[in-house]
């Protein structure tokens, strides 16, 4: 991984495949590297083949591969199987997946929600609450008691997004409930047909003024303790030597704890700022450029002019394509050729931002 040596790590694979290949822990770290490559039909195969010749697995090495499994078919697009092994992550034990509630109050998509009272609770990060949010209407749209339990930075604007619904961002402020439900576990209990979902903007925010022209924010860099961060952050000094050198635009950043960069910006993050504050500040800029982080879901879910830099194995809900996403219409992808070559992806976007502006 520090190295970046994945193709020599593969090599060294295929000359041993069959010797280790009832071998549980190499068989995770085989299907770690298709998946670095950018290799996830090979994943899906070896990871499947794994499955079926080791029936007699322990239960929970079972419902981990299951696991891992779902979330490459969700890679892959194939989300009425991915959703539905994704789902095990309640199994698990994991401090990655806790739920605050008894998990016999969850919800199991049978029972008759009419007069209930049900919870929606966020989990995992921001993006994840804010993607699927989405589908929140469609628990609405059966006329129940509904709360959404979010989090802090995304309580104001769910307010004035949800209006129907009642928010809450503090877990002693809910009521008595029948059930609830984890966000993402929507989609599946619901058995909503993620491709025919036609997205329109959901979350709404309350200000609006007009672009500036060659107004752009710009984040470079996500959560650093999240799963692959080292790949899909970029380094400032390579955004700085592609990018910020165009002093035609300008630059507006969207990260947090970069007040040494005054100099350079035309405007920082002020330290205290939820997502409400933050969707009314990028509604000011013509577009927003940034990495695989909690800005680029918030930039699509509100329909701003979006282009997201993804790295060549990027994250299972960017799909297949290398240029769109079905999730968000308004996100233009900028994706990795070669593994952890981000000059090159930069180089694409002044070339497309030249051609947008200086038509």
């Amino acid at each position: 991984i520090k190295k970046g040596l994945f193709n020599d790590a593969y090599n060294t694979y295929l000359k041993i495949e069959d010797k280790i290949k009832n071998n549980i822990d190499a068989i995770k770290s085989f299907v770690f590297i298709y998946q670095m490559l950018d290799m996830y039909g090979e994943a899906v195969n070896l990871l499947e083949e794994f499955l079926i010749n080791n029936p007699h697995l322990e239960q929970s090495e079972i419902d981990n591969l299951k696991m891992v499994l779902g979330w490459l078919y969700l890679k892959t697009e194939n989300y009425v199987e991915g959703f539905a092994l994704v789902e095990r992550r309640w199994d698990l034990k994991s401090d990655k997946y806790i739920l605050p509630f008894d998990k016999s109050y969850k919800w199991d998509g049978k029972k008759d929600l009419t007069g209930k009272t049900i919870i929606i609770v966020w989990e995992q990060g921001l993006g994840d609450t804010i993607q699927f949010s989405r589908f929140v209407n469609y628990i609405d749209a059966i006329s129940i008691n509904i709360y959404i339990f979010c989090q802090d930075e995304l309580y104001e604007i769910f307010k004035i997004s949800f209006p129907n619904i009642n928010i809450s961002k503090n877990i002693n402020d809910l009521p008595r409930f029948d059930y609830f439900i984890p966000i993402m576990s929507i989609p599946f209990l619901f058995g909503i047909n993620v491709h025919s979902y036609n997205f329109v903007q959901y979350l709404k925010p309350t200000y609006y003024k007009g672009r500036a022209s060659k107004s752009i924010g710009i984040a470079w860099e996500g959560n650093k303790s999240s799963f692959n961060d080292q790949c899909r952050s970029i380094e400032f000094d390579l955004i700085k030597k592609h990018l910020l050198i165009d002093k035609s635009f300008h630059w507006h950043c969207l990260q947090y704890g970069f007040d040494d960069l005054q100099s350079i910006f035309d405007s920082l993050l002020p330290k205290k700022l939820d997502f409400l504050d933050l969707a009314n500040l990028i509604l000011k800029f013509d577009l927003v450029i940034t990495v695989d982080t909690s800005v680029a879901h918030l930039a699509g879910a509100i329909g701003m002019p979006t282009w997201l830099l993804l790295p060549k194995n990027s994250c299972w809900r960017w799909g297949k394509s290398e240029k769109t996403t079905f999730w968000y219409n308004n996100i233009k992808i900028f994706k990795q050729k070669v593994l952890n070559d981000w000059d090159s992806v930069l180089k694409d976007v002044l070339i497309e931002l030249n051609k947008l502006y200086y038509k």
